[in-house]
């Protein structure tokens, strides 16, 4: 009887985990797709070397599908110190569609120190989006990966 349960319950946890994730997309870092508060730009999160911390938040919520939008990019190094005078360069995409942003977002400084005003992103479509600012200062150069979740 347990056996029997057991390969029952396998079952629908396979047809489960084929169906859960959806699309075709490979599962973000991690293997696993995290919950979707998860994918919150505006938690600040580390750089690839280590040398900055960074946030991504949206003028307006929630994110909408293709409309023009401004972000603010804020850049500070690991003790909190706002990150004054860097250059920045935004990129993005879909990982899982193999395509960048349709648009080309322009970064221009923001009114407090270490902040940065992005204009011009747009997302056609819900799903999985990375997006991506190489950050030049007079101290080196860095990039911090910030993965969100359009719906």
């Amino acid at each position: 009887m347990m056996k029997r349960l057991g390969r029952s319950a396998g079952a629908g946890l396979l047809v489960l985990v084929v169906v859960a994730p959806g699309c075709d997309r490979p599962a973000p870092p991690g293997g696993v797709t995290p919950a979707v508060a998860l994918f919150d730009p505006a938690l600040p999160r580390l750089s690839e070397a280590g040398r900055l911390r960074a946030s991504l938040i949206p003028a307006v919520k929630p994110i909408a599908l293709n409309r023009l939008q401004t972000w603010r990019l804020h850049v500070e190094t690991p003790d909190g110190t706002p990150l004054v005078g860097a250059d920045v360069v935004l990129s993005g995409g879909m990982p899982g569609h193999s395509h960048g942003l349709p648009t080309r977002p322009q970064v221009r400084p923001g009114a407090a120190p270490g902040s940065h005003l992005i204009e011009g992103i747009r997302f056609q479509m819900p799903g999985w989006w990375q997006l991506r600012a190489d950050i030049a200062w007079e101290g080196g150069h860095d990039r911090v990966v910030f993965d969100l979740m359009v719906r």
